[in-house]
């Protein structure tokens, strides 16, 4: 697809599509707020989070993101442990021959079955951590609060890899470790990592504005730059918001046109001044990415991030879900989920990806293997209310945590990471009601508590 970063409390329903302000509070973020902050709050909601009443009248026109606006702060860097020069605990695919990239086109490259993890990854056998995990989420699903798959590590090593229900139900196929799932805003942080590998690369720098490299760029983008776009302080309104969008969310759409939904709308804030989570930012930097670099968005995450790491299940999530490949989104047990075209979010939520495949994007973000250290740093620095580029970045005591919620029709996200303890928790449902990010708390208290 923060006013407190982890400490979420999430509406249950699904949004309006007004086009207005919404705001989201998760139970994980951290903080405490008000109540006075907190009732103020429920009268200015906005985004893809709903108000309860209007989630009712609108259950099939929902996407994940909230909009949460907050003045923003000096960043206040945070110390990573430093990159490895190499990952230890997921040796590298032999990734499959990369084609010539192709023209700009939004039309995704087909994505082939998952690869399992190659054998030499170290896995614990059955162990009391283990078996604790397991029978946690296995309640979970048999009360009807989870479906999906999950993975827990740490210091390099395996805990859990499994998949709990039905990735079909009327088919019968089970949910694996190997099931792809919608990321939903979970998409952003491989948005964020394109455009770092472009300041790499030395063709683009954030600080540049993005009237530089956008064709056509309205007068009042020009102060905008792509730092703004990466921390949500552009001032761009959200398009997902729009009431138009529900009419349009099953139509294949090209960028271009997904950017002029919302091109000539006016600013919301002055760039810069104002925290506001959307997906408009994520979607200009998705155009951006294909006017600089020359490739479509989804050949450079393969050629760039995918194919290096042997992440050969991800990619652009496919228009119609793969029988044995892909989870079919529900809005509840039993009852599927509407369809959404990926197209429609583009930049911002519209890839798809397994807990493997997830764990080994993960473990290269602890090592030079994808960026330099300082285009890492920047990246891991929470700059607007502890947003960092495509990553929620909050201490609390000793943990340091790094991660990024999703949620869109049928899906629940949550990754999860640890740095300084090591410890890595991903959470994939393809079921909307589950509160990914809360089951991803749970599993990590759990794993703290083990020695």
């Amino acid at each position: 697809m923060a006013v407190s970063l982890h400490r979420r409390i999430s509406f249950s329903g699904a949004p309006t599509n007004r086009e207005e302000t919404k705001i989201v509070f998760h139970k994980h973020w951290p903080g405490r707020l008000t109540v006075a902050i907190l009732l103020h709050a429920l009268l200015v909601l906005g985004a893809c989070a709903p108000a309860p009443q209007a989630a009712l009248q609108h259950a099939k026109r929902w996407v994940d993101q909230p909009v949460i606006a907050a003045a923003v702060n000096q960043p206040q860097p945070v110390q990573l442990p430093p990159p490895r020069p190499t990952p230890t605990a997921v040796p590298t695919l032999t990734p499959s021959p990369i084609p010539t990239p192709s023209p700009a086109s939004p039309t995704a490259t087909p994505l082939p079955t998952a690869t399992p993890l190659p054998t030499a990854t170290p896995v614990l056998p059955p162990n009391p951590l283990a078996d604790q995990l397991d029978a946690y989420l296995s309640r979970m699903v048999q009360a009807g609060r989870f479906q999906g798959s999950v993975l827990v590590a740490r210091n390099g090593t395996i805990l859990l890899s499994k998949g709990y229900g039905w990735a079909n139900r009327a088919q019968q196929v089970p949910n694996t470790s190997q099931t792809r799932f919608r990321l939903a805003s979970v998409s952003k942080q491989f948005t964020a990592m394109a455009i770092m590998h472009l300041q790499a690369q030395g063709k683009l720098s954030v600080h540049d504005s993005i009237c530089d490299y956008l064709a056509n760029c309205p007068a009042h983008w020009r102060p905008i730059m792509i730092h703004h776009l990466l921390t949500h302080t552009s001032g761009l309104p959200n398009y997902t918001d729009f009431p138009s969008f529900g009419a349009t969310r099953t139509v294949q759409t090209t960028p271009g046109e997904l950017v002029a939904r919302f091109r000539q709308r006016r600013l919301l804030s002055q760039p810069g001044k104002v925290f506001q989570y959307e997906n408009s930012d994520y979607v200009v930097l998705a155009l951006l990415i294909e006017q600089v670099s020359g490739q479509s968005y989804a050949d450079l995450l393969r050629d760039v991030i995918f194919a290096p790491l042997g992440m050969n299940a991800s990619g652009i999530a496919p228009s119609t879900p793969e029988l044995r490949v892909d989870a079919l989104g529900y809005r509840r047990l039993g009852q599927a989920s509407p369809p959404l075209d990926p197209s429609t979010l583009y930049g911002c939520g519209s890839l798809a990806s397994t807990v493997e495949d997830l764990y080994r994007w993960s473990e290269a973000l602890s090592t030079d293997r994808l960026l330099p250290a300082a285009e890492l740093q920047q990246i891991f620095t929470p700059y607007a209310r502890s947003y960092g580029y495509g990553w929620f970045i909050e201490r609390s005591g000793d943990r340091l945590r790094i991660g990024h919620p999703g949620r869109i029709d049928g899906f629940s996200t949550s990754i999860a990471r640890y740095p300084e303890q090591g410890v890595t928790v991903i959470v994939l449902s393809n079921l909307w009601s589950v509160d990914a990010d809360g089951i991803s708390a749970r599993l990590v208290d759990l794993v703290f508590k083990h020695p």
